[in-house]
């Protein structure tokens, strides 16, 4: 009977494998001592795994906030308990976004990870989206101040669109950095 991979033999210390290699085949001593496919994985793989998935969610969130705008500005907030809602709705959502841009997240993992997370490129990365959306709420506050005179708002309006763009604008920047790290 010819050996294929599949036809189990005696390897030269005894166990029974499979017609792999040794160190690349599963044995029957494997399963018996309790053998469990690779779920012990290390803090590095985490930290990469985590900070390529933050590199393409980021510039998503943006997307969803911007979203989340447009439908805010389409139907303007009156004194509603609905309304209410929304624009808290909307300041919890800033909250979360601006703490997880500023932090980097992974707040339920461990310290290891979180410093691997958070390493040098990923600091001077998120230095240089927040001063992007710096500048674009500055250039956003600028417009509207312009803009005061044809189309009329109040300081409600004027305060979501200064704070809007430039986490959107942060948002974006970041995630874009952090795509082109790991790229």
């Amino acid at each position: 009977m010819a050996m294929n991979r599949f036809t189990p033999h005696n390897s030269l210390d005894g166990r029974v494998t499979f017609g792999l290699p040794n160190h690349l085949g599963v044995t029957y001593f494997d399963f018996q001592q309790g053998y469990k496919p690779m779920t012990n994985v290390t803090d590095s793989a985490v930290a990469d795994r985590l900070g390529r998935r933050r590199a393409r969610l980021l510039p998503v969130m943006a997307l969803v906030f911007l979203t989340q705008q447009m439908a805010f500005f389409a139907n303007p907030p009156a004194e509603r308990l609905v309304d209410h809602v929304r624009i808290g709705a909307w300041v919890m959502l800033s909250v979360v976004l601006l703490v997880v841009l500023q932090t980097g997240g992974g707040w339920f993992r461990s310290r290891a990870v979180r410093a691997m997370l958070n390493d040098e490129a990923t600091l001077a990365n998120r230095a240089n989206a927040t001063q992007w959306g710096f500048l674009t709420a500055m250039a956003m506050g600028i417009v509207l101040y312009v803009l005061q005179g044809a189309a009329p708002m109040g300081p409600r309006e004027v305060i979501h669109l200064i704070v809007s763009a430039g986490l959107i604008a942060a948002l974006i920047r970041f995630g874009m950095l952090e795509r082109r790290g790991y790229a």
